[in-house]
């Protein structure tokens, strides 16, 4: 019914050093529940009317050596955060990503790695509207109409992904965005980069990503 750790925005210089979050009882299916929430917003001006989710952007944020084991969501999910750095993330049996990106600028994440997890161990996630800037205006997830700095630009190294469903790393309408070292076992697909147009079965819509660099991969 509730995460365990959440930041809300305007927000400047947060550090969360060490932390463990777990649910005792691992959950039967997924629902609400992020280890670690993060809500700021996509911009350097105030939001737009409507958005009650934050008051701003998240701005130099610090997560190092973080644990979160059974959360019924995410292990961290981060949206509209700017300036990002986490290290020595663990995730275990979530059941949705491991780790995962929305709308963020200049990230920078090592020594990452998620274990048996309900959805991809890694994401980078932005979603595409012409007009509307968020699907819910508290929650996000935040929308761009363009390729922007704010979708999810920055670098990920020493990443390793095991067991679950879905994909190791996942990259989706994003930009200048380097990945490397990374190790995936166990998981139907290693490395996805993709982009859709709704319909069909499909809800969202990404544009396709710009200037994203692999290197060093072993599936």
């Amino acid at each position: 019914t509730s995460h365990g750790i959440v930041i809300k925005g305007a927000a400047t210089n947060v550090a969360i050093i060490n932390p463990s979050v777990g649910w005792a009882i691992p959950p039967s299916a997924r629902s609400m529940g992020d280890g670690i929430r993060a809500m700021g917003y996509p911009s350097d001006s105030a939001p737009a009317s409507g958005w009650t989710g934050s008051t701003g952007t998240i701005r130099n944020l610090t997560i190092v050596k973080a644990r979160v084991v059974n959360a019924p969501q995410t292990g961290a999910v981060l949206h509209g955060v700017t300036d990002v750095k986490v290290s020595g993330f663990r995730a275990i049996g979530t059941k949705a990503d491991g780790l995962h990106f929305n709308a963020c600028r200049r990230i920078n994440v090592s020594d990452h790695s998620a274990l048996d997890c309900g959805d991809d161990g890694l994401a980078f996630v932005t979603y595409q509207h012409d007009t509307d800037v968020w699907d819910s205006p508290s929650g996000g997830p935040f929308s761009t109409a363009t390729l922007s700095d704010w979708c999810n630009t920055g670098a990920a190294s020493g990443v390793v992904v095991a067991d679950g469903v879905a994909s190791g790393v996942r990259v989706q309408q994003a930009r200048d965005l380097s990945i490397s070292a990374v190790v995936v076992q166990s998981k139907p697909n290693g490395i996805i980069i993709n982009s859709s147009i709704s319909g069909g079965g499909i809800d969202w819509t990404s544009l396709a990503s710009n200037g994203v660099s692999i290197n060093g991969v072993s599936l």
